[in-house]
C-alpha cells in the first residue's frame, strides 16, 4: 500500500489512450522531460493504474537505507550543517592513499 501525495495533484496529459495488441500504452507525453525512468506500477480495486517513478541505488550504497541508525546519524549531521553548527576541521588530504 502506498500513500498518494495530494499536494501534487494529477493532471490529464492524454485522453482515451488505446493499448496496442500487447496491452502497452505509450506514456511519452507524460514523461517527455525525463530520462532513464523506472516505475513501480500500482493498481487499485477500480482498475486505476498509477506509475510511481523510482531510482535504483547501487547495492554497495543500499546499506545506508537499510541501517536506521546510520541514516539517522546522516540526517542529524545534515540538519546540523543546515543550522550552521558544522565546524571546519582542516584538510584530511594527509590520509589519502594513492
Amino acid at each position: 500500500m502506498i500513500t498518494i501525495n495530494k499536494k501534487h495533484p494529477f493532471k490529464l496529459v492524454s485522453k482515451a489512450l488505446k493499448p496496442d495488441n500487447k496491452k502497452r500504452v505509450n506514456i511519452g507525453k507524460a514523461t517527455s522531460d525525463k530520462e532513464d525512468l523506472l516505475f513501480d506500477v500500482y493498481v487499485n480495486d477500480m482498475g486505476q493504474v498509477m506509475l510511481d517513478p523510482v531510482k535504483l541505488v547501487p547495492a554497495h550504497e543500499a546499506w545506508i537505507f537499510e541501517n536506521k541508525k546510520a541514516m539517522q546519524s546522516i540526517k542529524k549531521g545534515l540538519d546540523e550543517a543546515h543550522k550552521g553548527k558544522a565546524k571546519y576541521l582542516g584538510s584530511f588530504s594527509q590520509y589519502i592513499e594513492e
